[in-house]
């Protein structure tokens, strides 16, 4: 569903890894409608329950919504380093469940964007501009390296030329 939005001019990061741990942002999307983490959650045929401080999934409380506004927090930062720019890196949590899964929003979390993965196109696609062009590529640009996410990794070194 975000590779949709490439003709849209939204550039696309998956697996970002972000700690020598190998804790990852599952994808970052850069575009005309700002910078997003996107932290997806599968549960097939799942009943979840949205609120505007918590989310319960069958029942259950889950800490989603903190730890997608913790990945944003830790993209901006990095991300303002790396690029000198002073940018809002914004949180989403997208449900993939299939379409059997049932959403029940009782209020609209804070500071997180929450989608179902058919709602991902048109939310984006719809959304008002923030970054030009230039921007989102400047942003892309330095995200895509893993020095940025990691700065005190060794360089791989290339072979000896031939």
């Amino acid at each position: 569903m975000l590779e949709t939005l490439r003709g849209l001019g939204w550039r696309l990061l998956h697996d970002v890894p972000v700690r020598e741990s190998g804790t990852d942002i599952d994808h970052i999307l850069i575009g005309p409608g700002g910078i997003f983490t996107i932290n997806t959650k599968a549960h097939s045929n799942a009943r979840i329950t949205i609120y505007e401080r918590t989310i319960y999934v069958n029942g259950q409380q889950k800490n989603y919504l903190s730890a997608a506004r913790g990945e944003a927090a830790h993209a901006a930062a990095i991300l303002r380093f790396a690029t000198g720019m002073d940018l809002w890196v914004n949180a989403a949590l997208v449900f993939v469940g299939g379409p059997q899964a049932r959403i029940d929003r009782k209020g609209d979390p804070r500071r997180v964007l929450t989608l179902t993965e058919f709602d991902v196109p048109a939310a984006f696609a719809s959304m008002p501009p923030r970054l030009h062009n230039a921007q989102v590529e400047a942003v892309f640009q330095k995200a895509r390296w893993r020095s940025v996410w990691f700065p005190s990794a060794t360089p791989v070194g290339l072979p000896p030329p031939t």
